[in-house]
């Protein structure tokens, strides 16, 4: 049966229709640089001409405590920073989305086992470029797919664009328990370098982000290994239009963040989880990893104070943080990934996976691991 409870969100899943994560694939372009390389490409960029927000001493202590060791690229440092106009850095990214999304479906097949012409529902996120067609309709002509898969592209969640799709791959398997859903995420941070733009809200992104994408397929089966989810919980927060996003120019994205996003974060975590635990029989204590979208180094601060945990239990959201950058929406699939292939799990035990976007929301899944 379904347990009902009284908070909003989506019942815990008691029944025998129960989505789990059966494989995730990552991938990395091939250009790949370390914090000190960015340090340094940083203050040529600064001393370049303009007049930098930030300084450069300033600039280099936000790259020093941004949380980052090495970052990943589809194009080398010097060509982030020649300037470039809006269908220039679109192009680029048509080109890398389909071969960074052919190798992780490739990848994810072989993973799993499952065959493209068994998916009923493909989900591609990615707030990087546009492509219409969208990417997935390039990459089923890649892959025997059947000609009646649904398609569902989402290109504006930002960050918390990987977390949605896994909440609505869930909802899917609930109401189809045999079918299987693939989700693609692709982001390419790194084309949205504006080598003018030296805000202190570009440099502070600058020293964050990266590239990556990630595939992961959603199946049911309670009893089968992996990652179950249990339940999920979304918050929308009105008058916060102002904490992040792009403003689209003619050189493409030029990103905004609001200062006050962490201690935002800070505030209004405890209540959500307290919704998300509710009537589950668990408690904060009892969440063995808090699987969380590494914004950055604050944002992962936020959260261990607001829930008064300690940080290891963000371990693997800072350990990707760590060897890859923020690469926005495919990030969770990394940091899941990564809690999937640590030995030290244990069965039967609980996460939270969660991630904030644009809008300004926190999408979070309790799951178990089996």
């Amino acid at each position: 049966m379904i347990k009902i409870n009284d908070s909003g969100g989506i019942p815990i899943n008691n029944s025998t229709i129960q989505p789990r994560i059966a494989g995730i694939s990552t991938v990395v372009p091939s250009y790949g640089f370390g914090q000190d390389f960015a340090i340094e490409a940083a203050k040529k960029w600064l001393s370049s001409g303009g007049a930098p927000e930030l300084s450069v001493a300033r600039t280099v202590r936000v790259f020093q405590n941004a949380g980052v060791d090495k970052r990943y690229s589809v194009i080398p440092v010097e060509e982030m920073l020649r300037e470039k106009d809006f269908p220039e850095r679109n192009a680029l990214y048509s080109k890398y989305a389909r071969i960074l999304g052919e190798n992780a479906l490739k990848s994810v097949f072989e993973k799993t086992g499952i065959k493209p012409y068994e998916i009923d529902l493909f989900i591609t996120t990615s707030c990087t470029g546009f492509m219409i067609p969208a990417l997935d309709a390039y990459l089923m002509n890649r892959f025997p797919f059947k000609d009646n898969v649904r398609r569902l592209p989402v290109t504006e969640l930002g960050c918390a664009a990987g977390v949605s799709s896994l909440i609505m791959a869930g909802d899917y398997i609930r109401a189809y328990p045999e079918a299987n859903v693939l989700i693609l995420t692709v982001e390419l941070c790194t084309l949205s370098m504006q080598p003018t733009d030296k805000s202190a809200d570009h440099i502070i992104s600058t020293a964050i982000f990266g590239d990556g994408a990630a595939a992961a397929i959603v199946t049911g089966g309670k009893d089968e290994n992996g990652l179950h989810i249990l339940k999920t919980e979304n918050r929308f927060f009105l008058r916060t239009l102002e904490f992040m996003g792009y403003d689209v120019e003619n050189t493409g994205f030029h990103i905004f963040l609001s200062p006050g996003i962490s201690k935002f974060i800070e505030k209004n975590i405890p209540e959500q989880m307290g919704s998300m635990l509710r009537n589950t029989g668990l408690g904060i204590e009892d969440i063995d990893a808090w699987l969380f979208h590494p914004g950055g180094s604050r944002i992962l601060k936020s959260i261990e104070k607001g829930l008064g945990i300690d940080a290891g239990k963000l371990g693997e959201s800072a350990g990707v943080l760590r060897d890859y950058g923020n690469m926005s929406s495919a990030t969770i699939f990394f940091i899941i990934d990564s809690y999937m292939r640590n030995e030290t799990k244990k069965s039967d035990s609980h996460q939270v996976v969660g991630a904030v976007g644009p809008g300004f929301g926190l999408d979070t899944i309790l799951t178990e691991w089996k």
